[in-house]
């Protein structure tokens, strides 16, 4: 029956995940455009650092998908969580979407916030960076399911892994963002220091 349950809720996630990763689209979409108006010729190679315009583009983005996390966690809640009946005749199916509704809730909070941010360093260029973080995530959530497998492990750990597992790719990709941002804020220092005029020395 767990099985089931499970299969029912990655129907579910598949249902409302499509509607943040529209705002991966959008991001790439704005995102060259700010940059281009800041300079940016889109031939030089990434990660290209975010000027006002595109952090104004990126901010927005944020917004609406802290907004859109809460609906998609609100509605992919209501059906396990309050009326799982709705998807399952069998009790024991019933039982299990009840009890793992906030892992599956919790899981797409986040979601539209991730795509939020993949689609900022896809606009940024910052490939490199971000086929790594997939291709070590892959790695390990492949070893971490497999030994979840061996274990026969219940459906609330398999769900909440996977809850750890948008986590961590919300962890990484905000702090590379954060820290491409924080490089144009030191370049712009930089620049700011050179243009100073020198003092002379007192004769």
């Amino acid at each position: 029956f767990e099985i089931a349950a499970s299969q029912i809720m990655i129907s579910l996630f598949y249902l409302f995940g499509p509607v943040g990763d529209a705002l991966s689209q959008t991001v790439q979409t704005f995102v060259p455009r700010a940059l281009a108006k800041e300079g940016d010729d889109g031939k030089s190679r990434g990660p290209v650092v975010l000027g006002p315009r595109a952090k104004a583009v990126v901010k927005a983005a944020l917004g609406a998908s802290v907004a859109l996390g809460v609906v998609n966690a609100g509605l992919s809640y209501i059906l396990p969580g309050i009326a799982p009946g709705a998807l399952s005749s069998d009790a024991n199916v019933v039982a299990a979407l009840a009890a793992n509704a906030p892992l599956i809730s919790l899981a797409l909070l986040g979601h539209a916030a991730c795509a939020s941010l993949e689609g900022t360093m896809l606009a940024q260029r910052d490939t490199k960076v971000l086929s790594t973080f997939y291709f070590v995530n892959a790695v390990v959530m492949v070893a971490v399911f497999a030994a979840l497998g061996h274990a026969n492990a219940s459906l609330q750990t398999i769900w909440t892994c996977f809850l750890g597992y948008q986590v961590a790719r919300f962890s990484q990709f905000a702090l590379r963002v954060a820290a491409t941002t924080r490089q144009r804020s030191n370049k712009q220092a930089r620049r700011s220091l050179r243009r100073q005029p020198r003092l002379q020395p007192a004769l």
